[in-house]
Formats: structure tokens, C-alpha cells, sequence
């Protein structure tokens, strides 16, 4: 048996801004019934010992203005690394290796498509993820411990988000790796930080359906492989991407209740747009579900604020426009105040997501005039001011407001921690607000 994570030690570590913004507050939604959020993850238990004053995290890129030669790889390579988005020269590069018989060129084709797909199916999800990872500090990090990691990994940070929504809850950062330095974990290492008994595990393979392993599945696991984590669900297990050995480039599920490894035979992008897949099934089920509720019964304002709330992540305003008069209508009919702040939070937040902030905050003063102690209203509006961001001193005011109504709402303490520390508040200020 294992000891869980200690949680303790993971949430006062440095934190860093929340994934797409340093803002952090967060609506108790009927969403998480379709996300399934009651896993419990950490983030990675490495960033528990990062050091942030690391200089592998703050590296620059280059900015090139002039043109490049396309007669050697490295100059194609600094071209990519200072556009790291750009299909365009990828597929150049693909080209010209192609013509020199250089098999790496389908792969790099492969994985332009791969990323695309991905990119199309967060979209569609309304998934956020942190800001791209700079090329310059992954190739300082690899330089430095002499490791090199996964390709399809690479394009994944520094094209799409090192970090945010992913399998188990979370998607750890590579920036936990780079800030603590160090490059991976072995086998024996990461059994001991949980404290597992036992020998090194041998690998459980995990094959879809009854097909018979290939001739290059390994059958065991060798101790000196190293891999990062990539997720996990607390004292359960953690799912991490083998970068050393002759398992570079694998996904494996790693038991800790049980000691084992299970070898899904998957690489990083198979394995991360086989969740967006699974992501977006459940939400066109979630989606029919309420639909079919909604034929049966018309005015069922929970599973019309429902539909509601699914438009409004995906960013289907004009659906969400239509179906918010209904259920307007609804909540007048109703005359339940409850179902008034709804509605009324969900216009405000669709005025939001169209940056209609001067709408957002008459419709809210409006709100809060008639319901002064609802916590949705003091949320959406406390979001509104640091959207916005204009004026501070008021966004400061709601947060306090939102915080006396609910003192254990984390996100708000982190959002006014975040808040006054650009205001270069006192030490002290900042401790009392300190969240653990």
C-alpha cells in the first residue's frame, strides 16, 4: 500500500498563474456533472520541490527577422523554433528531408495533422490550457541533463499549452521539470516517494480487445527507464510518458494501491487525443440526454440552464441567445429567486464571453441591487472587473465582498492574492490570505 500525496505540501508550493489566466474564480456549475470532476488529482508531486528561480524558465525566443537558407537542418530547425506554429515550415522541412531519403519526414507530416486535430477537438471542447512552452528553454533543459524527449511531446508543448485540461483533471507542466532540475524519474525513485513495498514492478501489458502482442511490445520493464507524470488520481495511479530506455515515448499507467506498470503501447499525442475523444463523446451524450429531457419536458429550467451552460463553453452564443429567452420566461413564471440569478448570471457571463463589459456590469449592478448576498452574482461580477481589468480597486472590493459570503471559496482568495500582489500589497496581507 501506498501513502496518499501529501496534499499539504502540493498546495502552498509556489503556484503559478491559472491555466489561460491568472485569474482563478471558479462557478460551482451543473457542468461538473457532465466532467466528472469528483477524481482527485494533485498536480505533479514534483512541483511540490520546484524551484522557480531557475533560469531554464524564463529563456526568450529569438526574434529573426531576416530570411533562412534551406540548405541544412539546422538552419531549418531555428527557423521552427522561432515559429513554432507555423505548419508552413514544417512541412517545408518534411520536403526537403524527404528529398535527401531522411525517413524522419512522414512523421514530422504526422504529427502537423496530429496537432491540428487536436487543436479543432479543444476548440470544440472549450478546453483551456497554459501558454505554449519556449522552445529555447526545452532545448536548454535537454542540453543540460543530456535527455531528449519525446518529438510528439516537444510539438505538443510548444504548439498547443504546457499543462492545463487533461486526463485525471490535469495535465501536468513540463515547467515543473525544467523549474526543479531534474529530467525524469526512474522506476525505483518514484516508488520510494510513495512509499511502495516491493520489488520493481513488472509491466501488465494493456491491449485493446483480445489481439496478441507485436514482436517490439516489451515484456518487462527496465529499472533505469525514466518518465514524468503526466496525471494522476491521488494514491490510485499516475499516468506517465516514458522519455529514457527502450520504452521512449510510451504512456504507462503506473499502480500505486498495487505496484505495476501497465504499458498502453501509446505515444503522447495518441494518448492525449484519445481522452479528447472520449471528452467529446460524453458531451454529444450529455448534450441528446438533456435534449431528449427537454422534448419530454418543456419548461424544465434544470435541464434548460443545463444546455445553457454547455452552449456557452463550447461558445454557442446564438444558440445560447435563443435558448436564453425561454428560459427567461421560465424563470419569471417560476418566480423563484434562484432561478432569477440564473438566468440574470448567465446573460451577464454571455455579454462576457463577447467582451461587452460595460453590458456585463449594468446587468450585474442590476442583479446584486435585488439579490445582494448571492454568491453567483458576486462571482460573475468579481469576474467581470478582472476581465475588464480597469479598475482594480473595485475588483478588489467584490472579491472581499465574494469571499465574506464564502469564506472557503479558493479560487477568490487566490484571484485577490494574485490581485494584490500586483498592487505590491505588504507580506502581511498576503499571508492572512494565503489559502492551505
Amino acid at each position: 500500500m501506498c501513502r496518499a500525496t501529501n496534499l499539504v505540501a502540493v498546495l502552498v508550493a509556489v503556484e503559478r498563474s491559472p491555466i489561460a489566466s491568472q485569474w482563478s474564480i471558479d462557478y460551482p456549475f451543473r457542468w461538473s456533472s457532465f466532467r466528472g470532476t469528483g477524481q482527485q488529482h494533485d498536480r505533479s508531486w514534483l512541483g511540490a520541490f520546484a524551484d522557480t528561480s531557475s533560469p531554464l524558465g524564463v529563456s526568450e525566443r529569438r526574434n529573426n527577422g531576416g530570411s533562412f537558407m534551406f540548405d541544412n537542418e539546422a538552419a531549418f530547425r531555428e527557423e521552427i523554433e522561432a515559429e513554432p506554429d507555423n505548419d508552413g515550415l514544417r512541412l517545408r522541412f518534411a520536403d526537403w528531408l524527404e528529398q535527401r531519403g531522411d525517413t524522419r519526414a512522414e512523421a514530422i507530416r504526422a504529427r502537423c495533422h496530429d496537432i491540428k486535430r487536436i487543436k479543432e477537438k479543444l476548440g470544440r471542447l472549450s478546453y483551456r490550457l497554459r501558454p505554449p512552452q519556449i522552445a529555447a528553454a526545452i532545448r536548454a533543459f535537454e542540453s543540460k541533463h543530456g535527455v531528449t524527449l519525446p518529438e510528439d511531446y516537444v510539438d505538443f508543448l510548444v504548439r498547443v499549452g504546457d499543462g492545463g485540461a487533461g486526463p485525471d483533471g490535469r495535465l501536468f507542466p513540463i515547467q515543473d521539470y525544467i523549474d526543479a532540475g531534474r529530467p525524469y524519474f526512474r522506476v525505483r525513485e518514484f516508488y520510494e516517494f510513495y512509499e511502495c513495498m516491493g520489488p520493481v514492478p513488472e509491466v501488465v501489458p494493456l491491449r485493446e480487445g483480445s489481439e496478441p502482442p507485436t514482436a517490439d511490445e516489451p515484456d518487462n520493464c527496465d529499472p533505469e527507464d525514466g518518465f514524468i507524470e503526466l496525471s494522476n488520481v491521488r494514491a490510485h495511479y499516475s499516468q506517465c510518458l516514458v522519455v529514457t530506455g527502450k520504452n521512449r515515448g510510451k504512456v504507462w499507467l503506473v499502480m500505486l494501491q498495487e505496484p505495476g506498470i501497465m504499458v498502453t503501447g501509446r505515444t503522447f499525442l495518441d494518448w492525449y487525443e484519445r481522452w479528447l475523444d472520449g471528452e467529446l463523446d460524453r458531451l454529444a451524450k450529455h448534450e441528446a440526454s438533456l435534449q431528449e429531457r427537454l422534448a419530454e419536458e418543456p419548461n424544465s429550467l434544470p435541464a434548460g440552464l443545463q444546455l445553457a451552460e454547455l452552449y456557452l463553453r463550447q461558445a454557442r452564443l446564438p444558440e445560447l441567445d435563443r435558448l436564453l429567452e425561454r428560459l427567461d420566461g421560465q424563470a419569471n413564471a417560476a418566480a423563484s429567486p434562484e432561478a432569477r440569478i440564473e438566468v440574470l448570471a448567465l446573460r451577464a457571463r454571455v455579454h462576457l464571453a463577447r467582451q461587452e463589459y460595460p453590458a456585463a456590469k449594468e446587468l450585474l449592478r442590476t442583479g446584486l441591487a435585488q439579490f445582494p448576498d448571492s454568491v453567483y452574482l458576486w462571482q460573475v461580477q468579481s469576474h467581470a472587473l478582472l476581465q475588464e481589468d480597469k479598475d482594480p480597486h473595485a475588483a478588489e472590493q467584490a472579491l472581499r465582498k465574494l469571499i465574506e459570503l464564502q469564506p472557503d471559496n479558493a479560487g477568490a482568495r487566490r484571484s485577490l492574492q494574485t490581485l494584490l500582489s500586483r498592487q505590491s500589497a505588504s507580506p502581511n496581507v498576503l499571508l492572512q490570505l494565503k489559502w492551505d
